[in-house]
């Protein structure tokens, strides 16, 4: 992938996946970083009925990470991050501000107030997707009227 051969790389990256989900199942690390890995490589190839698959991997991997690490770890944001700049990339914005703001909402009412420093270094950098949008949605989860920051 990092040399740029997109369409070699793609059926070694499914004949991996396909030996993680035999080895060790979907719950697994090596199997969660195998379904991005490939999700990523179909984003990079940017056809459309690839990204529809690779939206369709990315909710499998967010919905792994959720099971297997918690709402609140950040391989999870990093799994929510992917799928929320995918959906953006798509154009469909509202509905990535929703997944966005939901992840947000979770992860500020399940830590403590010593703990948002580091919620906002990992969840903030994506209001550059699309600030004012993002902005005015997350502002409602975090408590601000005019969701300006």
């Amino acid at each position: 992938k990092a040399q740029g051969k997109l369409e070699e790389a793609e059926p070694l990256y499914r004949v991996a996946l396909d030996g993680f989900r035999e080895k060790f199942g979907d719950q697994h690390p090596d199997t969660i970083n195998s379904i991005y890995g490939l999700a990523d490589l179909l984003v990079k190839k940017g056809q459309g009925i690839m990204t529809k698959e690779a939206e369709k991997l990315f909710r499998e991997e967010l919905l792994g990470c959720q099971s297997l690490y918690g709402y609140r770890h950040a391989t999870t944001l990093g799994s929510v991050k992917n799928l929320v700049r995918l959906l953006c990339q798509q154009g469909r914005k509202a509905e990535a501000a929703e997944l966005l703001a939901a992840a947000c909402g979770y992860v500020f009412a399940t830590i403590d107030t010593d703990d948002h420093d580091w919620a906002l270094d990992v969840l903030l950098p994506l209001l550059e997707l699309d600030s004012p949008h993002m902005a005015a949605r997350l502002g409602k989860v975090w408590g601000y009227e005019s969701g300006t920051f």
